[in-house]
C-alpha cells in the first residue's frame, strides 16, 4: 500500500466544505415509526450493603459488605466465584503482564484488596475464606478470580447471606482506579460476586487489561465515610448522613439495578448540579476551564436527549460526571452506570477540536452499551465499545456535520474521516472484529477493530442500504435487549430484521471473519466504434470481504458525467458504456459509501495519463490539524 498518499487521503477525507459533503456528514439519527418500548431492567440478583471508610493519608479503604445473593440458575451450586479486581494492580498480575492496557502499566504504588474474613449466616457462620483458593485457577501470580468452596449446595431460588470484611489499598492511578495527591477514584474496590449463568455455570475470568465488565443487575446501599473537607461523587443517588466522627462526613449512596459501583473523593473538587430533563446531572471537576465546562454541559444536555430518543430513555434519576484533575488523567474515560469520568483540555477546546465532546458522548453512550444491555465485554468487546463508538459517531455527525471532529481555521475534519484514519493506520495483520478481548494481539489492534472498524461497518451499511435501517436496528437492539445480557447473534438478528434477511451472511462475515476489503480500479480502456462513438470498459477488482454494491462515476470532456452501478458480488467485474465525448476521469465509489475500502488511493484513474491516485486538496492544513487530533481526539 502506498502509505503517504493513503495517509493524506484519510486525513483529508471529509475536509471539503462544499454543500454535498456537509449534507452527507450532518446526517440526523433516522428511526422507523415503530420501535419497541425499552424493556424494564431485571430484578436484582444481589443486594450489596457496603461500608467504606477512606484513609486519605494511607490511600486505603476499610470496607465491609453484607451481601444477600439469590441463586437464579436452574442448578444447585457448591462454590462461589469472587472478583478481586483491585489485585490486578499487584506486580505479576495478568493485567500487568504482556501487552499494556488502555492507560498503560503500573507507574507507582501497587494496589491490592485484602479479604479479612468471609462468613455466611446461611451456611453456619464459619469463615469461608479459610478454604478459598489463593489465586486465579491455573495462574499462581494472579489473584483476581477466586474460587470459594461452600460447605453445602445452595439450591435454585435459595438466598445466601454473606458478610465480608476487607481492606482496599489503592494504587497510584492506573487504568481508571487509584489516587493522585488528594484525589481518589475508587473503582474495582470491593469483593464482587461473578455472574451465575442460567445453566448454573459461573462467568468468571481474571481481570484482563483489555476488558472489564460482565455482571448481574444488583442493588447497592453504600455508606461512604470521608474527610469532612472532601467532595464526593458516586454511582446512584447521594445523600448526607448524620452521626459522623469529628472531622469526618458520611454519605449514603443508593443505586438500583446497576452492574457495578464506584465513587470519587477529593478536597479540591467542585460540584455543580443541573436538571436536564428528567435527569439530575452532577458535574464534579477541579480545574477552572470554562470552555471545557460549557462543552460538558452542552454535550450532556444534547446527548441525554438524542440518545434517549434513539436508544430508549435513560432510566436512572441521576448521573454524575467526574472530570479528573491534572496528573490524574488516567482515571478519565471510564464508565459506570450513572457515573462516568471524562477529561479536559482548555486549549484544545478553544481551538475548535472536539476532543471533550467526543469523550463525553462516548462515555455517556456507555450508559446504554454496556451498562443497560449488560453484554459480556471480555467475550464480545465490540458489543460494548464498538456500539458506544457508533453512537458517539452518530451524535457528533448529526450535531456538527463535516466539523464533527475539528473545525480549525476554516478546515473541518469529520469524525468519520478521523475514525477511518485510525482504523487503517498500522493495520498489517487483519483480525476479526468479533473475538474475545484477550485474543487481540495488542490494545492497538483491539482499538482499530472494535472502536473504529465496528462503526465503519455500520456506517458503510447505512450509506449503502439506508441510514434509517441501521439506526433503527441499533435502537431496536438496545431497547429489546435492555437488561438481557445479549450476544452477537442477537445483534446480527436485529440488523438482518431491518436490513433484510438476505443480508445476514454479509453481516456475519463483516464482524466474524478476519480479512481485508479493498476495491480498486484495475484499468480503463476506450475504443472507437464504427459510428464514431466511443466504448469505455472499466475493470474493477475486489480483494477480500463480502460483495457490497458500488458505483463508478465516469467524467467526460465537455459533457455531463455518467454513473455506473454494480451489485459488487463479483471479485472482478467489467462495466462498460458507450458515449460521445472522451473520458477524462473515472472515480470508484464517488459518494464515499464504502468506508471499509482500505486503500481509497486506487479509486481514481485519469485515462489520458494512466493511473494517478487522487490526493485531495488542502491536505497540508488538514495534516496540521490531524496531528493535533491524533494527540487529543482519537485515543479510545
Amino acid at each position: 500500500m502506498r502509505r503517504l498518499p493513503f495517509l493524506l487521503f484519510l486525513l483529508t477525507s471529509g475536509c471539503r466544505i462544499d454543500e454535498w459533503v456537509e449534507a452527507r456528514e450532518r446526517a440526523p439519527i433516522a428511526l422507523s415509526a415503530e420501535l419497541p418500548v425499552p424493556q424494564a431492567l431485571p430484578r436484582k440478583t444481589a443486594h450489596y450493603a457496603l461500608k467504606a471508610r477512606l484513609d486519605e493519608v494511607r490511600h486505603e479503604v476499610a470496607g465491609s459488605a453484607a451481601i444477600t445473593w439469590t441463586n437464579r440458575s436452574d442448578r444447585a451450586i457448591d462454590e462461589l466465584r469472587l472478583h478481586l479486581y483491585l489485585n490486578a494492580f499487584r506486580k505479576g498480575s495478568l493485567f500487568l503482564r504482556g501487552a499494556g492496557g488502555r492507560s498503560g502499566g503500573l507507574v507507582g504504588r501497587e494496589g491490592r484488596i485484602e479479604v479479612r474474613s468471609l462468613t455466611s449466616p446461611t451456611l453456619g457462620g464459619g469463615d469461608l475464606w479459610l478454604s478459598a483458593e489463593r489465586h486465579t485457577p491455573g495462574d499462581p501470580a494472579d489473584q483476581t478470580d477466586i474460587r470459594v468452596p461452600l460447605p453445602r449446595s445452595v439450591l435454585p431460588g435459595e438466598q445466601l447471606e454473606l458478610n465480608v470484611d476487607f481492606v482496599s489499598v489503592l494504587p497510584e492511578i492506573v487504568e481508571r482506579t487509584g489516587y493522585q495527591g488528594d484525589y481518589h477514584f475508587v473503582g474495582q474496590w470491593f469483593p464482587k460476586l461473578a455472574r451465575l449463568e442460567p445453566d448454573g455455570t459461573w462467568a468468571h475470568f481474571p481481570f484482563h487489561a483489555f476488558a472489564e465488565f460482565y455482571a448481574d443487575f444488583d442493588d447497592y446501599e453504600v455508606v461512604l465515610d470521608v474527610p469532612k473537607s472532601h467532595h464526593v461523587g458516586a454511582v446512584g443517588s447521594l445523600s448526607p448522613l448524620s452521626g459522623s466522627d469529628p472531622g469526618r462526613a458520611r454519605y449514603l449512596a443508593t443505586a438500583h439495578s446497576v452492574v457495578d459501583f464506584a465513587w470519587t473523593s477529593s478536597p479540591t473538587a467542585r460540584r455543580e448540579s443541573r436538571q436536564l430533563g428528567p435527569t439530575l446531572v452532577h458535574l464534579v471537576n477541579e480545574e477552572e476551564e470554562p470552555h471545557v465546562r460549557r462543552a460538558h454541559w452542552r454535550t450532556l444536555e444534547e446527548g441525554l436527549g438524542d440518545l434517549g430518543r434513539w436508544l430508549g430513555a435513560y432510566p436512572y434519576p441521576e448521573l454524575t460526571v467526574v472530570v479528573p484533575p491534572r496528573g490524574a488523567e488516567r482515571s478519565g474515560g471510564m464508565e459506570y452506570p450513572s457515573l462516568i469520568t471524562t477529561g479536559g483540555g482548555e486549549i484544545v477546546s478553544r481551538l475548535g477540536i472536539r476532543s471533550v465532546e467526543l469523550l463525553v458522548i462516548h462515555e455517556l453512550a456507555h450508559q446504554w452499551f454496556q451498562s443497560l444491555v449488560a453484554t459480556n465485554e471480555p467475550e464480545y468487546p465490540f458489543l460494548d465499545e464498538g456500539l458506544a463508538s457508533y453512537a458517539e459517531w452518530r451524535f457528533l455527525q448529526s450535531r456538527y456535520g463535516s466539523g464533527s471532529l475539528a473545525s480549525v481555521l476554516g478546515v473541518r475534519l469529520s469524525r468519520t474521516a478521523g475514525g477511518r484514519f485510525a482504523a487503517f493506520l498500522g493495520r498489517r495483520s487483519p483480525v476479526q472484529i468479533n473475538q474475545p478481548a484477550r485474543d487481540f494481539p495488542s490494545f492497538q489492534a483491539l482499538a482499530r477493530e472494535v472502536y473504529c472498524r465496528t462503526p465503519l461497518v455500520l456506517e458503510t451499511l447505512a450509506r449503502t442500504y439506508g441510514r434509517e435501517r441501521i439506526d433503527s436496528a441499533v435502537a431496536a437492539y438496545a431497547r429489546t435487549h435492555r437488561g438481557s445480557h445479549p450476544r452477537p447473534a442477537d445483534f446480527y438478528e436485529m440488523l438482518a430484521r431491518y436490513l433484510g434477511t438476505e443480508h445476514r451472511e454479509t453481516i456475519v462475515e463483516l464482524f466474524d471473519e478476519a480479512g481485508t476489503f479493498n476495491l480498486r480500479l484495475a484499468s480503463t480502456e476506450s475504443t472507437s466504434q464504427p459510428d464514431g462513438s466511443l466504448e469505455t470498459r472499466v475493470v474493477i477488482e475486489r480483494a477480500g470481504g463480502p460483495g457490497l454494491p458500488y458505483e463508478v462515476r465516469v467524467e467526460f470532456a465537455g459533457a455531463e458525467p455518467a454513473l455506473l452501478r454494480s451489485d459488487g458480488l463479483s471479485s472482478r467485474e467489467t462495466l462498460s458504456l458507450v458515449h460521445a465525448r472522451p473520458v477524462v476521469r473515472v472515480d470508484l465509489d464517488p459518494s464515499e459509501r464504502l468506508l471499509l475500502d482500505e486503500d481509497p488511493t486506487d479509486d481514481t484513474l485519469y485515462p489520458r495519463n494512466g493511473q494517478t491516485p487522487q490526493v485531495p486538496e488542502n491536505f497540508l492544513a488538514a495534516l496540521t490539524s490531524g496531528i493535533e487530533l491524533l494527540s487529543h481526539g482519537l485515543s479510545p
